[in-house]
């Protein structure tokens, strides 16, 4: 809910939008005593990323941010009580998997927005741990077998955090050879019906979550000129995307943009 009311200030210029994302926040950097729970490393990167997100952009667009001094309260909540949540030894002993994506996701845009370039280590840290071992060479995640819900939220942290690198200057889309590029055409073929010759076993889940595609395919088919024949038949039967866990609205954002930018300039 924060993020799409700070998207809907950005989009209406209606301040009321803005308010409301920043009332969010601060209700939970005020409120909240305590985050804790098996789950809570997962339900706190999924939070931060979009409490982050969000806190980013009013913070460069809405003039009442600086003097509602929302952001010194969230981020003295986020230490207290997320924080070690999100740097849980538990995730040291878990499989490489979604997890570790969502959080490493997390640590990135709160890295971003605070400065912090410790937290950016971390990030990529763990990005580059889960790429070394959740994706093989044909695309199939490690957790496809699972179900392709949560294939996509390793996918969709995964390709975040490449979206969000691309902008501080680091290019992690190339990494192995265009990894995510192979996984996304692997699981959108999945998620129209097909199903790949490596999976030998019961495909489960089967389903569309707008986790970052429209992210990744600006990247690989906007700003490289590739073609994602999978991706794009896909895409096309789900725009525009919604907004689930704490992801979406890429197609508000993002379809189509690199594709404008790198437009070569008429002759």
């Amino acid at each position: 809910m924060v993020y799409q009311q700070a998207v809907m200030w950005i989009v209406t210029n209606d301040e009321r939008y803005a308010r409301n994302a920043a009332t969010i926040i601060d209700a939970w950097s005020t409120q909240n005593r305590a985050f804790h729970g098996k789950n809570a490393p997962l339900e706190g990167g999924w939070g931060m990323a979009s409490f982050a997100r969000a806190a980013e952009l009013l913070k460069y667009t809405w003039p009442g941010w600086q003097s509602s001094g929302v952001e010194g309260r969230y981020i003295s909540w986020v230490k207290s009580l997320v924080m070690p949540n999100l740097q849980h030894e538990m995730l040291n002993r878990l499989p490489m998997a979604n997890w570790q994506a969502t959080v490493a996701e997390a640590l990135a845009q709160l890295s971003i927005l605070t400065g912090d370039r410790s937290l950016w280590d971390q990030a990529m840290s763990w990005w580059h741990k889960v790429m070394d071992v959740y994706i093989t060479p044909c695309g199939e995640c490690q957790e496809t077998k699972r179900d392709m819900f949560h294939s996509q939220f390793g996918l969709g942290g995964l390709i975040q955090l490449a979206e969000m690198a691309w902008q501080q200057g680091v290019d992690l889309y190339s990494y192995r050879n265009n990894q995510l590029f192979t996984a996304m055409e692997f699981h959108a073929y999945i998620t129209n019906g097909g199903k790949p010759k490596e999976c030998c076993y019961e495909l489960k889940g089967i389903g569309f979550l707008p986790c970052g595609w429209e992210v990744g395919y600006n990247h690989y088919k906007g700003r490289m000129g590739w073609e994602m024949p999978n991706t794009a038949a896909m895409l096309a039967k789900h725009r525009p995307e919604k907004y689930v866990f704490h992801w979406g609205l890429g197609t508000l954002t993002h379809y189509r943009t690199a594709e404008v930018l790198h437009r070569p300039p008429p002759s």
